[in-house]
């Protein structure tokens, strides 16, 4: 996890967290390999968009750049995708951003799209940033723990309609 980046800034192919990522995924899924598992990708998780929220331009342009991250994700692991393709599960961010309820609206908008991407609400599901600790940029403690449940509860659901 990284804070303070937004999709264009590093989540192209050629950015340092996407980058960062398909390295791990890489040289995690070889050493499987090597030993003959078959690894697959049951979904793919993200909470993201705090920063394109807060700026006009990033938020106006957060749909086709969502696209393209989830394009290249699942292009470049098509390989370790169930049947019928790599679920994508997105939480919407908390009320505390400026673009809040926009970027959400794109974000529940783009799980309409397809029957492999998935929203829920964060803060519809109870979640909090303003108890412990003190940061009204990230959620609490206990909203991480729920969201972490939020997040497999909905890969197991998606991950059993893409097999």
């Amino acid at each position: 996890a990284k804070g303070a980046v937004s999709i264009p800034s590093h989540w192209t192919t050629k950015g340092f967290l996407y980058k960062k990522l398909a390295a791990a995924i890489d040289v995690c899924f070889g050493a499987l390999e090597k030993e003959g598992y078959h690894p697959e990708i049951i979904s793919f998780c993200w909470m993201q968009g705090e920063d394109d929220a807060s700026k006009d331009d990033l938020t106006e342009h957060y749909s086709e750049n969502l696209a393209s991250v989830v394009e290249n994700l699942r292009s470049d692991y098509a390989k370790y995708a169930p049947a019928k393709g790599i679920p994508f599960i997105d939480a919407g961010i908390s009320s505390y951003w400026k673009n809040y309820e926009r970027l959400n609206e794109i974000k529940k908008e783009f799980a309409g799209a397809s029957d492999l991407n998935y929203y829920f609400d964060t803060m519809e599901e109870g979640l909090t940033y303003d108890k412990e600790p003190a940061d009204k940029c990230h959620f609490d403690s206990d909203s991480v723990v729920k969201l972490g449940e939020l997040f497999a509860s909905y890969t197991m659901n998606a991950y059993k309609a893409a097999k």
